[in-house]
């Protein structure tokens, strides 16, 4: 009784939410760095550039690169560099109560969506999902994009009835998400798209109005930082110059390293000469569009077949139960959710990022956590539509086994996982 006076109000239970998940962010984070050794590879680069927009005003990081990261995690950086010293402690408490407010995003969409009940099942699954709390221990973009991603889906979901100024409030989270990581420039012309579907019919006056505002708030973003790499690099580069880069450290990777192919042809990075930012895009870029054009049909299939393996796969390099106790409840849910208009971007997004990441450099299975939001929403849907297949003791067995299953397996993982890789080996 006194547990359902608690979770009696959905103020209550956003706290109750909130505080779950930035208790275990904040002990993960302690726990794993103690606020230190996080400024290394991708991290420092992010570090640098924040650092130079604080000592110099220019936006450049230590090698004298000046775009090749999007900017708007170096800005998130600088900002909190600015309140608390260069402090990776302090940096990774915000990271932890902004992974929290995420999980009261999805609360509060699954609340939207299922009732109280599933959306606190999904804040509470979201606090505990290993691919959104272990991020606030790293100074990378994950964290932030997840946040503003999940925003996202919420303002599409409440947006009743769609007026122009709701879908430009879209437009500009989308273009500060885009400012963040550039693959989402084309997932707000998706979402452009997904209104001018649904509101066509209607209104086709309100549909255009609509994803024309939307556009126009990701306009905001996205102009201003072609218009300084032109006026910086002398071109209207409207992502990052490392584009290109990880086009060839994609499919081209994939098919030199795992399968033997473009034995001669596939230069690895330390082979290849320095070359400036520009230089190196053009480079790339032809590089990666002549190798693609060398494979067949059959071998690039096979490498976007292995990319997609590498995304999902839960062994890296410790077996995570969170992502496979979730994986086929989220899928079924896609797949439910095909006649949900409010739920397109859910699956929208899980099968545009999933088909980008197969292209651009994979290697590691970090792309994928910022889908986790994703993820849990989708996987309500399909734990709800099992729920209403079988009674009460029957779902509750199924959940139990299939959560059972996954422990055993966690505390077999170094032998699994060999058997993993020998699986994958064999494919």
């Amino acid at each position: 009784m006194a547990l359902q006076g608690l979770l009696a109000t959905s103020r209550r239970r956003a706290a109750l939410v909130f505080a779950a998940a930035f208790a275990l962010r904040l002990g993960y984070a302690a726990a794993t760095t103690a606020g230190r050794g996080e400024l290394v590879a991708d991290a420092r680069d992010y570090s640098s550039y924040a650092q130079s927009l604080i000592q110099t005003g220019t936006y450049r990081d230590a090698a004298g690169a000046r775009a090749d990261r999007m900017p708007g995690y170096p800005l998130f950086l600088a900002a909190l560099f600015c309140l608390f010293g260069t402090s990776v402690a302090a940096v990774q408490a915000v990271q932890c109560a902004l992974g929290a407010a995420t999980c009261v995003l999805v609360l509060e969409l699954g609340s939207d969506w299922l009732g109280p009940g599933w959306g606190l099942a999904g804040g509470l699954g979201a606090a505990c999902y290993f691919d959104l709390f272990s991020t606030s221990a790293r100074l990378l973009t994950e964290t932030l994009a997840a946040f503003l991603l999940t925003l996202l889906f919420l303002l599409y979901s409440r947006r009743r009835p769609a007026r122009p100024r709701d879908a430009a409030a879209m437009g500009l989270v989308a273009g500060a998400l885009y400012l963040v990581r550039p693959e989402f420039s084309l997932f707000a012309l998706l979402l452009a798209a997904l209104l001018l579907l649904e509101l066509w019919p209607v209104s086709r006056r309100r549909a255009a109005a609509c994803a024309g505002a939307l556009l126009l708030g990701l306009s905001l973003f996205a102009l201003p930082w072609a218009l300084r790499n032109k006026a910086v690099l002398g071109r209207m580069v409207l992502t990052s110059t490392a584009g290109p880069l990880n086009l060839y450290l994609g499919i081209p990777r994939t098919a030199h390293e795992r399968f033997g192919l473009l034995p001669t042809a596939y230069v690895p990075l330390p082979a290849l000469p320095a070359m400036g930012e520009l230089a190196a895009m053009d480079f790339f870029r032809a590089r990666a569009v002549r190798l693609c054009a060398a494979l067949s049909a059959g071998q690039i299939a096979r490498a976007l077949l292995f990319n997609t393996l590498i995304q999902y796969y839960p062994f890296h390099p410790g077996y995570d139960p969170t992502l496979v106790f979730w994986l086929p409840f989220w899928l079924w849910g896609a797949w439910l959710c095909r006649g949900e208009r409010r739920a397109w971007p859910l699956a929208a997004a899980l099968l545009y990022l999933t088909a980008v990441y197969d292209v651009v450099a994979v290697m590691q299975a970090r792309h994928r956590q910022v889908l986790g939001p994703a993820a849990i929403l989708l996987g309500l849907w399909g734990l709800r539509e099992l729920r209403r297949r079988l009674s009460g003791p029957g779902f509750r067995r199924v959940l139990l086994f299939w959560a059972a299953a996954n422990a055993c397996v966690w505390a077999f993982a170094p032998r699994v996982r060999q058997a993993a890789l020998l699986l994958r080996d064999l494919l």
